[in-house]
């Protein structure tokens, strides 16, 4: 963890750009939340589906964005970032 405290200045400024993004891009807001309880699966048996496909056939796109989609966003960042690792020597 050491290299990252060459650059913990410009990681803490840029920390909070995400949370910027959300009042200037329509499209990040839905990611910085998931309201689960409006889920009918979720109430009923505390599941919903674990897929983008599957969540999105289920309930219909326009309903998943409106309730969040946190969880899928957090998976698209975190496997985007895994490939930019391995795409470097």
């Amino acid at each position: 963890m050491g290299q990252f405290m060459v650059t913990v200045s410009v990681l803490a400024a840029y920390a909070s750009d995400a949370d910027n993004r959300k009042y200037i891009n329509p499209r990040e807001h839905p990611k910085h939340y998931i309201d689960i309880d409006n889920y009918p699966s979720f109430q009923g048996q505390c599941l919903i589906p674990q897929t983008w496909d599957s969540v999105v056939l289920l309930y219909g796109g326009s309903f998943v964005i409106d309730q969040g989609i946190f969880p899928c966003a957090t998976i698209t960042s975190y496997v985007s970032l895994v490939n930019c690792f391995l795409w470097r020597d």
